[in-house]
């Protein structure tokens, strides 16, 4: 992986990798460190996403947010994007590495109340073949699928249509 030289937001200067087109991964200088964690994860306009305490786990995180939207994309033009769920990215920050989701408490992307019929079909092709079990489905469902509140009737009726498509005969379906 080739070493770059990359602009903070405010201006200060790392040497970063590129793991993932766009996503940058540099230490932080302890002296200058305004997070409590050594390793970044930023987009390439010098804004940090995520912060872990070593190299792989940022890389890691790189990874598992690839393919969340092109982060090859300004700044401004991923703000305006709203097919980027901002509770999505965090959740795979905070439950699937081993680092921490810094954009913020407040996330300006709301979650859908209601799920398509093309929802559905993604999310169950995406269990079709396996034998995954239905709370393992619900567990990942209830984190991932932007359109999800969990227990509630709009969440249960897409639950139970994936699992009738994944597991036909389960109690679920």
């Amino acid at each position: 992986m080739n070493t770059l030289t990359h602009t903070l937001a405010d201006g200060t200067t790392v040497t970063a990798t590129e793991p993932v087109p766009g996503l940058r991964v540099y230490p932080v200088n302890p002296a200058k460190n305004s997070y409590e964690y050594p390793w970044i994860v930023g987009h390439h306009s010098g804004y940090a996403l995520a912060g872990c305490d070593d190299r792989e786990a940022a890389e890691h995180i790189a990874a598992e947010i690839a393919g969340l939207t092109d982060w090859t994309r300004t700044a401004v033009q991923l703000r305006g994007d709203t097919s980027l769920d901002r509770h999505v990215l965090r959740n795979r920050i905070n439950h699937r590495t081993y680092g921490v989701f810094l954009y913020g408490q407040e996330l300006p992307t709301p979650r859908r109340t209601t799920f398509t019929d093309e929802d559905v079909r993604r999310v169950a092709a995406h269990y079709e073949d396996d034998d995954t079990d239905g709370l393992a489905i619900i567990s990942a469902m209830a984190i991932e699928e932007p359109f999800m509140h969990f227990d509630t009737p709009t969440f249960n009726d897409a639950f139970g249509q994936v699992m009738s498509l994944v597991h036909p005969g389960s109690r679920a379906a």
